[in-house]
C-alpha cells in the first residue's frame, strides 16, 4: 500500500464515526511514543508560525480564560445594574406605601417614577367604574381592553411590535404632540390574580433601546404588582 491510496477524508470520516476508537488509538500511540509530543508542530492561532502542541494548548487555554474573564466582567456589571434598580423599586415602592390617601396613589406612582426612574413618558388609565380623579379614567374600547387582558406578562419593545389597532387606542394616552415614542412598556394592573384588568400603567421612551423586547421583565413585572395592589382600592367591579 502506498501513501497516495490513503484518502484523508475518508480517514476524517472514519475517526468521527469512531471517535472512541479514534481516542482509544492515538492515547496507545502517544502512550508508546511520547517523544512525538514533543515533534508535533500546530499553526499558531495568533502569529500564524508553527509551535509545539504544549504551546498550543496554552494558547487554547488563555482564550478561555480570557472569555471567561470578560463572562465574569459582564455579570458583575449586570450585578450592579440590578442591584441600582433593585434600590430605586424599594424607594418608589416606599413613596407608596408612605400616603394612606387611595385618591393621591395615581399621582405618586407616575410622579415617584418619573423622578425616582427618570421615564419620560408615561401613562395610567383606570377602566370606568374606579373611583379615582377623572384625569385617570376612561371607559377602554373593549378590543383594546381585552388586548391589556391578555398581558400575562408586561409587554416590553419597540411601538412597532404593539398591534397597530390597539396602538391607536392606547398610544394617544401615552404620547403628546412633537414628543416621538419609540419603545413602550405596557404593563396590566390587576386585582391579585385576577385574570380581568382595571387600568393599564404605560412608559414610553424616544430610545429604542429604553424597553428592548430581550431586556428581562422581572422588575416591571414587581412594578405593575406593586401599582396594582396601591390602586386596587380606586378599582370598582366592573
Amino acid at each position: 500500500m502506498t501513501t497516495a491510496a490513503i484518502d484523508p477524508a475518508q480517514v476524517s470520516e472514519f475517526l468521527r464515526g469512531q471517535p472512541a476508537l479514534a481516542e482509544q488509538v492515538v492515547a496507545e500511540y502517544l502512550m508508546q511514543h511520547q517523544e512525538m509530543l514533543a515533534r508535533i508542530q500546530l499553526p499558531s492561532g495568533h502569529t500564524g508560525r508553527a509551535i509545539s502542541l504544549h504551546e498550543r494548548q496554552l494558547e487554547v487555554l488563555r482564550e478561555k480564560n480570557k472569555g471567561l474573564e470578560q463572562r465574569l466582567v459582564d455579570l458583575m456589571r449586570l450585578g450592579q445594574e440590578n442591584d441600582a434598580i433593585n434600590d430605586k423599586l424599594q424607594q418608589w415602592t416606599r413613596q407608596l406605601l408612605l400616603t394612606d390617601d387611595s385618591q393621591a396613589a395615581p399621582g405618586i406612582v407616575l410622579g415617584a417614577m418619573e423622578r425616582i426612574f427618570s421615564v419620560p413618558q408615561m401613562a395610567l388609565r383606570l377602566w370606568f367604574g374606579s373611583s379615582a380623579s377623572a384625569s385617570y379614567v376612561v371607559e377602554p374600547n373593549e378590543s383594546a381592553r381585552a388586548w391589556v387582558d391578555s398581558l400575562n406578562l408586561p409587554f416590553c419593545g419597540s411601538v412597532a411590535q404593539v398591534p397597530k389597532e390597539q396602538w391607536a387606542r392606547l398610544g394617544p394616552w401615552l404620547t403628546t404632540p412633537g414628543v416621538e415614542t419609540r419603545s413602550v412598556a405596557i404593563l396590566a394592573l390587576r386585582k391579585g390574580i385576577q385574570p380581568t384588568s382595571f387600568g393599564v400603567l404605560m412608559l414610553g421612551s424616544a430610545d429604542l433601546a429604553r424597553f428592548a423586547p430581550a431586556m428581562g421583565t422581572l422588575f416591571l413585572e414587581r412594578i405593575a404588582e406593586t401599582a396594582s395592589a396601591a390602586l386596587a382600592r380606586l378599582a370598582a367591579q366592573v
